[in-house]
């Protein structure tokens, strides 16, 4: 969701050979100038529509996948949108967000810690977002819908993002 050209999914695709994919955009990403070219070998597998994250969400699937999404939104705006999923939502489906995430004090280097407050900042000044420790994803979920389960929040070696999951319980 937010998808762009879907090269995450691509990525995630050559990798999986299994799994299908379905990239959502706004309306102004799937205009012929902004979308890119899809693989061939991945025609099957990965397909681009549009879709108004903000707007009840019509497919149905076990995974839905946010990156670089809740960061420019406050929690108001957030809560939207993990209400927008309901609909569709089956039990057990899960919500990962691919996002940064405050880390613990004194537990990322100085240059991390330096650019995400610099970012979280900015946001703040900026739009009116944030950045979240993981304790408020957790509560961003509860505040949503006591149906969501929080499951944890890492991030990977190297990588400045992180991973936050919840579990649909129904």
């Amino acid at each position: 969701m937010g998808g762009n050209q879907g090269f995450v999914s691509f990525a995630i695709a050559e990798e999986f050979p299994r799994l299908k994919f379905i990239v959502q955009d706004t309306e102004g990403m799937r205009k012929p100038g902004a979308m890119g070219e899809l693989p061939a070998h991945l025609e099957g597998r990965v397909k681009r529509t549009v879709h108004d994250f903000f707007q009840p969400q019509t497919v149905v699937a076990d995974v839905y996948f946010f990156r670089w999404i809740f960061h420019g939104f406050s929690d108001k705006y957030n809560v939207k949108i993990l209400q927008a999923l309901r609909p569709a939502l089956r039990k057990g489906a899960r919500v990962v967000i691919n996002d940064g995430t405050l880390p613990e004090p004194l537990t990322a280097s100085y240059l991390q810690e330096r650019n995400i407050r610099t970012m979280d900042a900015f946001n703040q000044v900026t739009v009116n977002a944030r950045e979240r420790e993981i304790d408020d994803w957790s509560e961003l979920f509860r505040q949503t819908d006591d149906r969501y389960k929080f499951k944890g929040a890492w991030k990977p070696e190297n990588s400045h993002m992180w991973f936050i999951e919840a579990e649909w319980t129904g």
